[in-house]
């Protein structure tokens, strides 16, 4: 291929290109009414952005709440001292057992869904 013959595909390339306004947002596009899949994964990281944010506020919400009230709470219930501990490492003794049984079946869930998908 000559230097001409990569001119001309440079210049092809470029003049399908253009820029167009939707909604008074730039939106390029390399053929006309399809939008380059940068705008699209920016629109949908935008809104998981705003999912998760809304998620974790959530989350830690309701946490920041509920531990330093519980025991309070546990003690008003008539708990003494070590069943509120008790009650209190129940939850971390759990996540630390279920983790390692549950993550030999992670890669395999994880392929599953993504071949459903």
């Amino acid at each position: 291929m000559t230097q001409l013959d990569l001119d001309n595909t440079r210049s092809k390339a470029t003049t399908n290109h253009t820029i167009s306004t939707i909604g008074g947002e730039a939106q390029s596009t390399l053929m006309s009414g399809h939008p380059q899949v940068d705008t699209v994964k920016a629109a949908t990281g935008a809104a998981f952005a705003w999912r998760v944010a809304a998620f974790y506020a959530a989350l830690f919400g309701v946490l920041g709440v509920q531990v330093p009230f519980l025991p309070v709470w546990l003690a008003a219930k008539g708990l003494d001292a070590g069943a509120i501990g008790v009650v209190l490492a129940v939850p971390v003794v759990v996540r630390m057992a279920a983790i390692p049984l549950a993550r030999p079946m992670a890669p395999t869930a994880a392929t599953r869904c993504i071949r459903r998908c």
